[in-house]
């Protein structure tokens, strides 16, 4: 079908709306239009209100954040697990980094509570704090580091302190702890700029711990050589203060050492183990023949004159100090040891399997081997044997005309040798290098140390004079000689008047006097004469010593008047062998010096050595009898605990009169007669003031009771080593004992009773070889134990 055109009514493209008029009235709304301006600032007011309150809720929220975040932040921070708490030592590695992001993530978690315009103010509010955070956090890590890496640093060194003291005994180990420190302390001192001074004055620091460490472990060990082989060998290394303290407590550790042993053999040789007797006469004569000091052949000097003779022979071995030096016989390092000697002696000085050219064990091995040479021989015969043999060594020092070679020909000591000079110039070069003191020099007019003591003393303070060191007193002693020599020759001179020795007491700590190295002297003459004082001053060093006003030089100025002046003993060069055989420059050969000290301290070891010996004697004789006495008291029957005492030959008189006793109490019976106690012995008594003995004959109360006494007096002197019963005595006992025999109350077999003792004593000397043959016949014929026969023959020869 077809549709017809359409034809819209409403043109296309055309609104025709209805037509709309304003109202021609102008008060329609509101007269004159003035409510328009009033509606329309209504409106801004209300948007100006609106906009504060969100600012001022902004900015509250801003600062409630800030304050969250703050807060947050230093809890994590600053709180007992806090990072900056938990932050140093090694744990603050990395801290900056820990913080910055504690810092992003606490702001981004808090910061998502409130909306983007609070946001965005705290990134510029909370900027300067965070800052600050990180900069703390930055320098607290680059401190930690800095300290971590300085602890560690001490704690290495620290280390080999304690290591070296552990292994104090190990061959090499000192030498091996000082080349891990010095890496150690190049390594730190290079990352902190040190220069080479720096680096070698820490060096020393350290070394010297370490060589204290070890030296004062063998101290402690009680093994006084090998400490002073430790400081020997490491004197160049270390701190010289700490060196002289330590080597001095050595040598005075060594001294009283030798000193013990010396005493404990005086014991052993004067001390009867039987009779607990000690030979008092025997001890003194020994004490008074080990209290000389040899010298000479078997010279003995200060350290500091042996070290001076070390010195120079390496100086002459070695000019160069290279102890890979190798001479055209094989001979290597600074004292040119020949390979062959190497293994034996290495092993001798303590340094088995040490490398040869090692510097510290070669001069270790060196010191050693010319330490024994020099003390043998003296510091010429130990060169001599270290250069051209110990046979030659010998011939040296008891003043042979020549030297003789392997092969047994002599020759000259002047004949030039193969392999350098002759033995005399060896000798004489050795010899010029090694510094010459005043002290020698003035020996050389005649001072004799080894003869007398040129000072006197304080009453009372001689414990103390005794009690310096070996040293220091030959310091002394020689000052005082040059002093005597100086001024002896005046009327009005009077000797060295010393006031103070080794002592704490009365003195500042810090003094020489505490390391019995110092002494006081008068100042009454010396004040009279300030000439002599300053020469004291002026020549102190001459024999080592440092003079100072104690009072004043210690900070007491209100006693810089004092009454007298000190002298300190601080290590100073000193050859006493240059004061000794006549004040000749030179030990002589054989020669002896008496040394009070040394006796001093040598009768106190022997005494305490005999207190120890006694008690433990008289501990065992103790505990003996104790055994015995239990033996007594288990005893079947009185006839049995009383053959059992008896027939002990290790009980004295006293002790089997006492267990006896004490048997028959037990048992109840009579101890002689072996009857119950109460019933009639052999004796019969006639009446009740007198008693009737076996033989007949009558003895009052009174004559009993003084028997009793006699017998009762005998035991206890028979118990006095040091009582001596006379021959007249001996009888009057015998008398007594008779008469208790005689009424029961002794039996017969008693020896005090059955003859006379002293005269049986004497017969037996007469027709025996020795003393132990008559005690042997007294024992074996009158049935008398070993102490009483030893006593009745001691009594016959003294009688």
């Amino acid at each position: 079908m077809k549709f017809s055109s359409y034809q819209p009514v409403v043109n296309p493209n055309t609104i025709n709306p209805p037509a709309v008029q304003a109202p021609r009235d102008l008060e329609v709304y509101g007269t004159g239009g003035k409510e328009w301006t009033a509606l329309a600032g209504a409106v801004g007011q209300a948007t100006k209100v609106l906009a504060q309150k969100q600012d001022d809720e902004d900015a509250a929220d801003v600062m409630d954040a800030r304050n969250r975040i703050m807060t947050s932040l230093n809890e994590q921070l600053y709180g007992e697990q806090g990072l900056m708490t938990l932050g140093v030592g090694k744990n603050a590695k990395g801290l900056t980094d820990r913080v910055t992001q504690a810092i992003q993530d606490t702001s981004a978690e808090i910061a998502k509570d409130y909306n983007p315009r609070v946001r965005y103010a705290l990134k510029s509010t909370l900027n300067d704090n965070m800052l600050n955070y990180q900069r703390i956090a930055t320098g607290q890590e680059n401190r930690e580091r800095e300290n971590t890496e300085q602890a560690d640093y001490q704690a290495a060194l620290n280390i080999n302190t304690q290591n070296a003291g552990m292994t104090w005994d190990v061959t090499n180990a000192l030498t091996n702890y000082e080349n891990d420190t010095r890496r150690i302390i190049l390594a730190y001192g290079a990352k902190r700029g040190w220069t080479g001074e720096q680096m070698q004055s820490e060096l020393m620091g350290a070394t010297t711990k370490q060589v204290a460490s070890a030296a004062t472990a063998a101290i402690t060990a009680g093994n006084y050589d090998r400490a002073a082989q430790i400081l020997q060998v490491n004197r160049g290394k270390m701190d010289q203060n700490v060196y002289n303290q330590l080597y001095g407590s050595v040598k005075q550790k060594q001294d009283v050492a030798k000193t013990y042993t010396t005493a404990d053999d005086i014991v052993n040789q004067c001390w009867d183990p039987k009779t607990g007797r000690f030979d008092w006469n025997k001890a003194n004569e020994l004490i008074k023949q080990n209290s000389y000091r040899n010298v000479g052949g078997q010279g003995i000097t200060g350290a500091s004159g042996k070290e001076a003779f070390f010195a120079s022979v390496e100086q002459q071995e070695d000019p160069n100090g290279d102890p890979n030096a190798v001479s055209s016989e094989g001979a290597v390092g600074i004292y040119q040891i020949m390979p062959g000697n190497w293994p034996a002696w290495s092993k001798e000085a303590g340094y088995e399997g040490a490398d040869p050219n090692d510097e510290a064990a070669q001069r270790a091995v060196g010191r050693f081997k010319l330490g024994q040479y020099y003390d043998k021989y003296g510091p010429e015969g130990a060169l001599v044997t270290w250069y051209a043999g110990e046979q030659n060594g010998q011939r040296w020092v008891t003043g042979e005309p020549d030297a003789i070679d392997e092969n047994g020909n002599h020759y000259a000591w002047d004949k030039q040798l193969s392999n350098g000079p002759s033995i005399k110039e060896y000798v004489n070069s050795v010899m010029s290098r090694i510094p010459k003191g005043a002290g020698g020099q003035n020996a050389g007019g005649g001072i004799d140390i080894s003869k007398k003591v040129y000072y006197t003393v304080k009453p009372g303070k001689e414990v103390e004079v005794t009690n310096l060191g070996h040293s220091t007193w030959a310091k002394l002693n020689a000052l005082a000689a040059l002093y005597e020599q100086a001024f002896g020759q005046q009327d009005d001179y009077e000797p060295f008047y010393v006031t103070a020795g080794g002592t704490t007491k009365g003195h500042n700590p810090g003094s020489k006097h505490y390391e019995n190295r110092a002494f006081d002297i008068a100042m009454d003459s010396l004040a009279r004469h300030p000439e002599r004082l300053q020469w004291l001053q002026e020549h102190a060093a001459d024999v080592g010593l440092k003079p100072l006003n104690e009072y004043a030089g210690y900070g007491n100025e209100q006693w810089a008047d004092g009454d007298n002046f000190h002298f300190s003993d601080d290590g100073g060069d000193f050859d006493e062998n240059a004061y000794m055989g006549g004040g000749s420059g030179a030990a002589v050969s054989g020669g002896t010096m008496y040394d009070p000290t040394m006796e001093k301290s040598l009768r106190s070891a022997v005494e305490a050595g005999l207190q120890d010996r006694m008690n433990a004697y008289n501990q065992n004789k103790q505990n003996y009898f104790d055994d015995v006495e239990h033996a007594v008291d288990t005893a079947g029957s009185f006839s049995a605990a009383k053959a059992l005492v008896e027939g002990d030959t290790t009980l004295d008189l006293q002790q089997k009169n006492t267990l006896i006793g004490m048997a028959a109490s037990k048992f109840g019976v009579n101890r002689n007669t072996g009857l119950p106690a109460g019933s009639r012995s052999s004796g019969r008594k006639s009446s009740s003031t007198s008693v009737v003995g076996t033989s007949g004959a009558k003895y009052t109360v009174k004559e009993i009771n003084n028997a009793r006494y006699e017998v009762e007096e005998y035991y206890e002197r028979m118990d006095d080593p040091d009582d001596t019963i006379s021959r007249t005595d001996q009888r009057r006992y015998n008398k007594a004992a008779n008469l208790l025999q005689d009424i029961g109350e002794m039996g017969s077999g008693d020896n005090l009773a059955s003859s006379d003792g002293l005269e049986m004593a004497r017969h037996a000397i007469e027709v025996t070889a020795d003393d132990e043959e008559a005690a042997w016949y007294l024992i074996s014929n009158y049935g008398y134990s070993e102490e009483e026969a030893d006593y009745y023959i001691n009594l016959a020869h003294s009688d």
